[in-house]
């Protein structure tokens, strides 16, 4: 799996990190382990770091994830501050697209080029020496796990 992720309650995150071709499924797939982690509450801001990753996402992953939140927001649950780090443009418009089909569903989405400027838009400015550390540790995590790859 090229996706990792890690939940600091702590400071009120779930970071995920994508390295390597990340497929839509695997997204789909990581978020629901995340969402069943026993650490995991609502309203954590959630961090989806593409850096190190390329996306292959299709249509119908989008619908996916829109129709997951559509059931969540059905039911009360108040949809997250999610913010996206990645220097790619399809990962832009990916964002782009996924609001655009969501209609009037409050998704709370932005896709920032740089972490410090996610971490503006989240209100973690204060943590970004945890952030960072998490980072480094799933970066280490994703190299013992697939040694040569990064």
């Amino acid at each position: 799996m090229t996706v990792l992720f890690r939940i600091d309650p702590e400071i009120n995150i779930i970071y995920y990190a994508g390295f390597g071709l990340c497929t839509g499924q695997e997204l789909l797939q990581v978020e629901r382990e995340a969402f069943q982690h026993e650490l995991r509450r609502p309203g954590m801001k959630i961090l989806l770091d593409m850096e190190k990753a390329r996306l292959d996402v299709e249509v119908s992953d989008i619908y996916q994830i829109i129709d997951t939140n559509k059931k969540l927001a059905s039911t009360g649950y108040e949809l997250e501050q999610t913010a996206i780090v990645s220097h790619n443009l399809f990962v832009t418009t990916i964002g782009e697209i996924g609001l655009l089909l969501a209609g009037d569903l409050p998704i709370k989405l932005n896709v920032f080029t740089i972490l410090p400027d996610a971490l503006a838009w989240l209100e973690l400015t204060e943590s970004q020496a945890q952030v960072l550390e998490i980072r480094s540790g799933l970066e280490k995590e994703y190299r013992e796990q697939f040694p040569g790859r990064v």
